[in-house]
C-alpha cells in the first residue's frame, strides 16, 4: 500500500472513468492527492485484480477506492466524491442545496453507468443495449440540462459541486 499522507485515488491503470470525477473534485478543491493504479498501490502484477478485490482494503470488491492518507479507506464513487467536495471546501452547508448537488451527481452516475453495461456486450446483445440506451438518453439529458438554472453550474450555483465533475 501507498505511504502517502495525501489522499490517493486508486483505480485501474487502463482507464480513469469513475475515478476521474474524484480526481477533478480534489484538484478543484486544491487538495494534494495522487492517482495510482491498483497494481502500484497493492504492489501486485497485472492480472492480480481477482485476488486484490477480495481484500478488506477493497470493501465492495470494486474500484475506485480512496486512501484518505490517514489509514482510512473510502469506497463507492458517490461517497468518495462527496468526501472530496467536503475536504475541498465546496460541498454545500445548506442541506437542501447539498441534496440537490447529490441529485446531480446521481443523475450523472445513471448515464455513466451505461458504459460498463454496453462495453462488455457483443453482437445482438450489444446492439440491443445501445438501442435501449439511445431511446432513453435524450429525455435523461434534457432533465439534466434543465438543472442549470441561472448559474453556470448545475442547480444555479456560482461554483461547481461534485455533481458538476461527474
Amino acid at each position: 500500500r501507498s505511504k502517502s499522507k495525501h489522499p490517493n485515488v486508486v483505480y485501474f491503470n487502463v482507464a480513469r472513468a469513475r475515478g476521474d470525477c474524484v480526481s477533478m473534485s480534489l484538484a478543484y478543491g486544491g487538495v494534494p492527492f495522487t492517482n495510482e493504479s491498483y497494481n502500484t498501490y497493492f504492489n501486485v502484477g497485472d492480472g492480480a485484480w481477482p485476488e486484490v478485490k477480495g481484500t478488506e482494503q477493497v470493501p465492495f470488491s470494486q474500484l475506485p477506492i480512496l486512501d484518505c492518507g490517514n489509514g482510512k479507506i473510502i469506497a463507492q464513487t458517490a461517497a468518495i466524491s462527496k468526501y472530496a467536495a467536503q475536504v475541498g471546501g465546496f460541498y454545500p452547508v445548506d442541506e437542501a442545496e447539498a441534496a440537490r448537488c447529490d441529485m446531480m451527481f446521481e443523475a450523472g452516475q445513471e448515464i455513466a453507468g451505461v458504459g460498463g453495461t454496453i462495453n462488455f456486450k457483443a453482437g445482438d446483445e450489444f446492439n440491443t443495449a445501445v438501442n435501449t440506451f439511445m431511446e432513453t438518453f435524450p429525455a435523461k439529458l434534457a432533465n439534466i440540462a434543465g438543472q442549470f438554472g441561472e448559474g453556470p453550474f448545475f442547480c444555479s450555483r456560482a461554483r461547481p459541486s461534485h455533481g458538476d465533475f461527474n
